[in-house]
């Protein structure tokens, strides 16, 4: 129990900590706060330390509610795996989403990660023309086979 001075009231004891702050705030106006700690027996003042212990343990509580949840290291995040040109998976960091702590759709910032794809209808029109164009030289190489014979 903090050392109370002969003269001092409840209320300047309970404002010497965050939990006796807590406890004021609580309480109100009441008029017993007023009163000289040397009014109230001895198993009063002790019940009052308690209370005010259980106050501060309470705001422990509320603080480390109010911290942010823990995000997924760095090293343990999932990676790329786009296939680059010569083949290997790509092994950049996928865009994450930190508010949600997960990737945004797996993909990098290279592979799309980023992308939102076409918005306006122009952009949309020349993505299917793109599509398209890749559809038919697929074909064709197919068609020719691995060595360009046929």
């Amino acid at each position: 129990m903090a050392r109370a001075g002969p003269d001092q009231t409840l209320r300047q004891w309970l404002s010497q900590d965050e939990g006796g702050r807590r406890m004021l705030e609580a309480s109100g106006d009441m008029l017993a706060l007023d009163f000289p700690l040397s009014l109230f027996t001895r198993e009063e003042r002790e019940l009052m330390e308690l209370t005010k212990h259980s106050f501060d343990v309470l705001a422990m509580v509320e603080w480390a509610a109010q911290q942010k949840a823990p995000t997924t290291p760095k090293k343990l995040r999932p990676r790329c795996g786009a296939r680059c040109r010569d083949g290997h998976p790509c092994q950049a960091p996928a865009v994450w989403d930190s508010e949600h702590d997960r990737p945004r759709n797996g993909r990098c910032r290279m592979h799309g990660g980023l992308s939102t794809g076409p918005r306006t209808e122009e952009g949309k029109r020349r993505s299917r023309e793109g599509a398209k164009l890749g559809a038919r030289v697929s074909v064709e190489r197919r068609s020719r086979g691995k060595r360009g014979e046929g």
